[in-house]
């Protein structure tokens, strides 16, 4: 009878572990499945772990990008979506092939001290510093750029490319802006 319960408890506590991390899971789960959902030009963007030759960087790339550059440079059997979502899930990197046919130089990210501290002082600053109603304010440089859009990504804020001007765009705030009017 005592391993019976014991039994019951541990599988109860289990389930209740279970279910308790997938609720705090289920905001990332949900930012990643609407970024890797979007194969549009204008496509959200995606920060994400690369390996060459044994060398690691992140890239910043828009979504539609990395569909193409996954689907040309990796010897992956599985679907595009559920593997990009498995490794931004796990935090993991994607392997590219040694030979490797693109120049993934401009997408390679580095930090940028000005764009850090920004972020330091919190979200809305920094999203008030970098964005008018959801818009990017300023002309960026790239660093500045793939910076910014790092951080946002971090946050799980949604940041595509606005399709007339080119600009960053700040998807949660434009929406906010919109509804307000």
């Amino acid at each position: 009878m005592n391993l019976n319960k014991i039994f019951c408890f541990l599988f109860f506590g289990i389930g209740i572990s279970f279910s308790y991390c997938q609720k705090i899971e289920a905001p990332l789960r949900k930012y990643v499945k609407t970024i890797t959902s979007d194969f549009s030009t204008g496509s959200y963007y995606v920060c994400i772990k690369i390996e060459i030759k044994n060398n690691f960087d992140t890239i910043v790339i828009t979504n539609n990008e990395l569909y193409h550059l996954f689907r040309k440079n990796t010897n992956c059997t599985f679907s595009y979506k559920s593997k990009v979502k498995r490794i931004l899930l796990k935090n993991k990197s994607i392997k590219l092939r040694d030979k490797f046919n693109e120049n993934i130089s401009e997408y390679i990210f580095n930090n940028d001290t000005s764009v850090n501290m920004w972020a330091e002082k919190g979200k809305d600053e920094f999203i008030d510093h970098y964005f008018t109603e959801g818009y990017q304010k300023t002309d960026l440089s790239d660093s500045e750029r793939k910076s910014i859009i790092y951080q946002l990504f971090k946050w799980q804020i949604l940041v595509s490319n606005n399709c007339e001007s080119g600009e960053i765009v700040v998807d949660e705030y434009l929406n906010k802006f919109i509804e307000e009017q």
